[in-house]
């Protein structure tokens, strides 16, 4: 009986441990989000817009026939339309 006693206890203990604790919140959604893209991402490749691009101010740019307005853009992001890396036709 002492014997089983222990047994269930230590396999108890063990099963316990592999739970992994968490500190906060965050912690806890930072985890499932890593355990959702190593389950469920797959890479996707799009490929560069082609035609012209026209930058007309800060805020809008003119690709082809399709005017993008963006607000509140950092400046830095704005390349990423320039070069034609993200484009109405991805939206």
């Amino acid at each position: 009986m002492k014997y089983i006693f222990i047994s269930i206890l230590l396999l108890t203990e063990i099963s316990y441990s592999q739970e992994k604790q968490f500190k906060n919140q965050g912690e806890l959604e930072d985890h499932q989000a890593q355990e959702f893209f190593k389950k469920e991402y797959s890479q996707q490749n799009f490929a560069k817009f082609s035609g012209s691009i026209e930058i007309i101010d800060n805020i809008t740019i003119k690709f082809d026939y399709k005017t993008l307005i963006i607000w509140n853009v950092d400046a830095k992001l704005l390349d990423i339309f320039s070069e034609g890396i993200f484009y109405p036709q991805i939206l």
